[in-house]
């Protein structure tokens, strides 16, 4: 008997050695220096530390007066919407041409917010930007100015083909209509 009681104590003191190496752990938790990353690869916040024993004395804290939650740091906050800092000035603005022929015509657009444009939004004019909707054939936009918080272009377009002059008759060989169409965007800081 006194052989199985010492053989179980040994097993015990073992078991219980096993489980000192490493017992501050949470399921799930994030893994301490030194450790592996659990086989799921999921990592969670570290726990939040027990409360310590009251000293002798002292007048125990009530559960529901407990410390409000850390505010959470401001890279832990999610960054705002690119959507939200985003204005369309002009919304499908086309322009056609027949073809063998090229048309234009100037545009203004309002740019409210002027000091504040992106910058680092490279466009025809920092932070303003074009976003094309429509292509058939050649054409686009060009001469673009910000003057104030005006927005000056033009759009244009450009059909295809072989205009051919003879006798004093023009015809167009080969010739296809052209549209372009965008979407004028300011972005923001």
């Amino acid at each position: 008997m006194k052989g199985r009681a010492g053989w179980a104590a040994f097993s015990i003191l073992i078991w219980a050695a096993g489980c000192g190496v490493d017992r501050n752990f949470t399921v799930g938790g994030e893994p301490r220096p030194g450790r592996a990353t659990p086989p799921s690869g999921k990592t969670s916040a570290p726990p939040t530390p027990a409360p310590s024993a009251p000293e002798r004395g002292a007048e125990p804290v009530p559960a529901s007066s407990a410390p409000a939650a850390p505010t959470p740091l401001v890279e832990d906050q999610p960054a705002p919407s690119r959507a939200a800092r985003i204005q369309v000035l002009a919304k499908g603005v086309f322009q056609s041409a027949d073809g063998c022929q090229t048309t234009g015509r100037r545009l203004t657009a309002s740019v409210p917010d002027v000091d504040h444009l992106d910058e680092a939004v490279r466009g025809p004019v920092p932070g303003i930007e074009f976003r094309e909707i429509a292509r058939v054939n050649g054409g686009g936009y060009r001469h673009v100015r910000l003057s104030g918080n005006v927005l000056e272009f033009e759009l244009y377009a450009q059909g295809k083909g072989l205009l051919v002059e003879a006798l004093g008759a023009k015809s167009c060989r080969g010739g296809e209509g052209a549209t372009v169409g965008y979407d004028v965007v300011a972005h923001y800081r």
